[in-house]
């Protein structure tokens, strides 16, 4: 143990002063904290969690950025346990634990035990609820990893109204990473619109060049909008236009297939999946394709609805593109059980009648929903006219606006006057 680190120890053991010259001192000596974190376990056991918390947050912090193969047990305690006081006096200190944590808990293939720690973590770093930190991703990645979706559910259906980058750090990168996390974590509880707006998000980030995330979060966001929508996806204006000439140019695979889908043939659709199924692939996206295809099938038959009040097993499958009578039965009972369609198979001569949906949207379920969207409409309203007013009274905007003042009242002043003319 160097005479400068036994000098550090010595005083940080006494401290005395106030707190955020305590987190100053810490932040400082950061690199001497981690030339000596071996012997940083032993001394943590003379620091409580309870007692110093900072102080055990910090060399908690520099010993396991010198040992991230270390076990992490001692961190999922300490984000568990410590206080939201704790927690804000050194934001970035805390959250690289926290990131710490989900390496180690992905590279050890344990993301479980990082689950709880870093949801307690999240609530901690937020000063509102509506705060987005910069381990919301990672909170989502775990829970991905661990195929725990309703363990993000708390997290994910949270309204995010603010970024509070100068309270958090928090980057544009750890917006979208929380935007595409989000809508893989929605995608995988079948919640199709809300994921939508999670990935378009993503895609939809002001950007000045073409980042991974965004154009992975566009191919997601395409194949759900046609298992979703059933119509070609369209891109809003605000897309970055980088982004917009990369999806058109690069990602012609997934064009595509959105014409393929679009034109509703099954057997085009299934030639433009086999045919860029090495791409798909590779994206990660094989299993949202095979949706893809079993929706247009769903979606043929919902369409037959419509125009027979009865059809036969044979006639729908040929109407359709499935393999057989049976096939078509499978389909039929899988739309009525979820809901889809509303229709009776007669075995004996193997036809389906069509029937009308009973539900008359009179229900208290459907009140509460109804109740539900017009109270979030409100907040959404509320939120955009507080955003408004912030933007007006910003010194930043009110000089960019000034000169433009300026000139509108000049010539302003200018039609006053009037034309003059020559004698």
């Amino acid at each position: 143990m160097s005479p400068s680190f036994s000098a550090l120890v010595e005083k940080i053991s006494g401290w005395t002063g106030d707190t955020a010259s305590l987190v100053a001192l810490l932040r400082s000596s950061l690199p001497l904290l981690q030339e000596n974190a071996e012997t940083l376990p032993n001394i943590l056991e003379a620091f409580s969690m309870e007692s110093s918390p900072v102080v055990f947050m910090f060399l908690l912090e520099a010993f396991v950025t010198v040992y991230p193969e270390a076990d992490h047990r001692k961190v999922c305690e300490f984000l568990k346990s410590c206080s939201q006081a704790t927690a804000a006096s050194a934001p970035s200190a805390f959250t690289d634990l926290g990131r710490r944590l989900k390496d180690w808990a992905v590279k050890t293939s344990q993301p479980k035990l990082a689950i709880l720690p870093l949801r307690s973590a999240i609530l901690k770093l937020q000063p509102t609820p509506e705060h987005l930190t910069p381990l919301h991703a990672d909170f989502f990645q775990v829970c991905l990893l661990a195929k725990c979706y309703h363990a993000a559910v708390p997290i994910l259906e949270q309204p995010i109204y603010n970024v509070a980058a100068d309270v958090l750090s928090t980057t544009p990168r750890d917006f979208m990473l929380y935007a595409y996390y989000g809508g893989l974590l929605q995608i995988g509880r079948k919640e199709y619109g809300a994921a939508m707006e999670m990935l378009l998000h993503a895609v939809t980030t002001p950007a000045t060049t073409v980042s991974a995330i965004a154009v992975a979060a566009y191919q997601k966001y395409a194949l759900v909008h046609l298992i979703d929508r059933g119509t070609t996806p369209v891109l809003p204006k605000r897309t970055p236009s980088m982004v917009g000439r990369y999806i058109k140019t690069e990602l012609k695979a997934y064009q595509e297939l959105i014409n393929a889908f679009t034109s509703g043939n099954v057997q085009s659709l299934e030639r433009a999946a086999s045919a860029f199924k090495q791409a798909f692939e590779a994206d990660g996206n094989w299993g949202l394709i095979r949706l893809c295809l079993e929706t247009l099938r769903r979606r043929k038959i919902n369409r037959l609805t419509h125009t027979h009040l009865t059809l036969s097993l044979q006639g729908i499958a040929e109407a359709c593109d499935l393999d057989s009578p049976e096939v078509a039965e499978d389909y039929i009972l899988q739309m009525v059980g979820k809901g889809e369609i509303f229709a009776s198979i007669d075995e004996r001569g193997g036809m389906v009648s069509f029937e009308e949906d009973p539900e008359q949207y009179r229900s208290a379920k459907v009140a509460a929903l109804i109740d539900a969207r017009i109270k979030s409409s409100i907040v959404i309203d509320q939120k955009l006219a507080e955003a408004n007013n912030a933007i007006r009274c910003d010194p930043a905007y009110l000089s960019r606006l000034a000169p433009q003042r300026s000139l509108g009242m000049a010539i302003g002043m200018d039609e006053d006057v009037g034309p003059s003319f020559g004698a």
